[in-house]
């Protein structure tokens, strides 16, 4: 009888674990799902004819030994954002050394809903990436490991909720 209930409950247990395996590699096949649905709506964006607007904008702050060259790409296709993107240069001089630093965003829309933030930043020969994707404002999967990018996902979703008005409402 014990070893009976013993094979019993060493089945129970590979079952169980067989069972939980495919459960989690299902939520995380729904996700990788998502993200490539994702990141082939941005490889559309980013190849597409549609109309697109640049601009620049230059500051200096010599006061601070500062400048900055910020370049801004926006695409739109009709009264929809697809796409906000932003690149800024900063060069500073401290103790008569350049220091220069390269960062950037880029916001994607798929019918004027966030559906990925991408940002980078290079400092100091120094290169970070990190990736957000979202559904209805919500993040569902980031490629960013850092606690410190938590608090980003609620400043990256008013951010694009800013950019959303300022487009559609120009005044």
């Amino acid at each position: 009888m014990f070893i009976a209930t013993f094979i019993i409950l060493d089945n129970m247990k590979i079952l169980f674990l067989f069972i939980s395996f495919f459960y989690f590699s299902n939520l995380f096949s729904q996700d990788s799902l998502s993200v490539r649905q994702v990141d082939s709506l941005v490889s559309i964006i980013q190849y597409s004819n549609f109309p697109t607007q640049r601009d620049s904008i230059f500051q200096d702050y010599s006061e601070i030994g500062l400048k900055i060259n910020t370049h801004i790409t926006l695409v739109t296709y009709g009264k929809e954002l697809k796409k906000y993107a932003q690149i800024v240069k900063a060069t500073q001089l401290e103790n008569k050394i350049e220091k220069h630093n390269l960062m950037g965003s880029a916001f994607y829309y798929n019918k004027n809903l966030l559906i990925k933030v991408e940002e980078f930043m290079i400092e100091e020969g120094k290169e970070y990436k990190a990736e957000w994707y979202f559904y209805n404002d919500k993040c569902f999967f980031k490629t960013a490991t850092s606690p410190k990018f938590e608090n980003r996902i609620s400043l990256l979703v008013k951010l694009s909720n800013t950019f959303l008005k300022k487009v559609n409402n120009p005044n």
